[in-house]
């Protein structure tokens, strides 16, 4: 029993490892995104499911959901709109890139 507790807490840890701990400025898109491959929120799409370049990453989030260029697959999300967030530097944005990164499978 003891064998078997000791193997799930390092399969735990073992696949938390892999994950990077969430940015400081990921708490501006965690209220409506949640955390990457949780399914999302009714507000936001879970950003573990998107296709987005990282530049089209930072326009996103830098000019909201309205940005010359964009994917017409991704012209819409159910009924929301995302608003600009231009307090998010570059430097946010490719932190928080990264970090949904960290959830996709290899």
């Amino acid at each position: 029993m003891k064998r078997l507790a000791a193997l799930a807490a390092a399969l735990v840890l073992a696949s938390c490892a892999d994950k990077a701990a969430a940015p400081v400025a990921y708490a501006k898109c965690k209220p409506c995104h949640g955390v990457p491959g949780a399914g999302g929120t009714k507000m936001a799409p879970d950003l573990l499911e998107s296709s987005y370049t990282l530049e089209q990453f930072t326009m996103q989030a830098q000019s909201g959901s309205q940005w010359e260029g964009k994917p017409a697959k991704h012209q819409s999300y159910r009924t929301k709109s995302m608003p600009p967030r231009p307090e998010v530097t570059q430097e946010d944005t490719d932190a928080i890139f990264r970090y949904v990164q960290t959830f996709k499978k290899r």
